[in-house]
């Protein structure tokens, strides 16, 4: 062997020993984190495969808590958070930071969730107020149920258009500008959308009596 072929394995022998000592002084958890979000990160299908085997369960179980046992909002919550953690994901050396991370996503998505909710619900019951929709014999909770079933009914320009004027609070000036039609067809096109409405909501409570 020549001195130089002798200096280059006598070099990658020392770099294989310095690995090899440093690896089992690291936590073999930190150190199966820091591979597997490495991969992640490369966008590696398998490790996608890996991390969904090894963390779904246990992410659900999470929520399940976070959520007061609510399984419908839990699993909602976590494939918005698969999601943002796949938009997201970096490289993690420690596991209990990749954990803390995770958990972190997690309860950003229940709160963004519960959010979204909340505005859909106030949503509902301004409608409710602008459509002059009687109270239902089952109470609030039955008609925010028509009523949601109601919008959803409706094209998606119809919805658009009602969210913006009713949600929104967005003058009918505002909503001919942009359309590029009349203050008088916008208020026209919006009384016959809540006569629709109120009479899908109508019929629907007289078959429930």
């Amino acid at each position: 062997m020549s001195p130089s072929a002798a200096r280059q394995t006598l070099f990658v022998d020392a770099e294989a020993e310095a690995l090899n000592a440093a690896r089992p002084s690291a936590n073999a958890e930190d150190f199966e984190v820091m591979t597997l979000t490495v991969r992640l990160v490369a966008g590696e299908e398998a490790a996608w495969r890996q991390f969904h085997d090894a963390y779904f369960d246990r992410l659900l179980r999470y929520l399940l808590v976070v959520c007061s046992g609510d399984e419908h909002v839990a699993r909602e919550s976590l494939q918005a958070a698969l999601v943002k953690i796949a938009r997201h994901v970096r490289r993690f050396d420690r596991a209990e930071a990749w954990w803390s991370w995770l958990t972190v996503v997690i309860r950003s998505c229940v709160i963004d969730g519960a959010r979204r909710q909340s505005s859909y619900r106030a949503l509902l019951e301004r409608y409710a107020s602008y459509f002059s929709i009687p109270a239902a014999p089952a109470g609030d909770e039955l008609l925010s149920d028509l009523l949601e079933k109601s919008l959803k009914a409706l094209p998606d320009d119809a919805r658009a258009l009602l969210t913006a004027r009713y949600r929104d609070g967005r003058s009918n000036a505002s909503l001919a500008d942009e359309s590029g039609c009349s203050e008088k067809a916008i208020e026209s096109r919006l009384a016959r959308l809540r006569q629709r409405v109120k009479a899908h909501i109508l019929q629907r409570l007289r078959d429930e009596n």
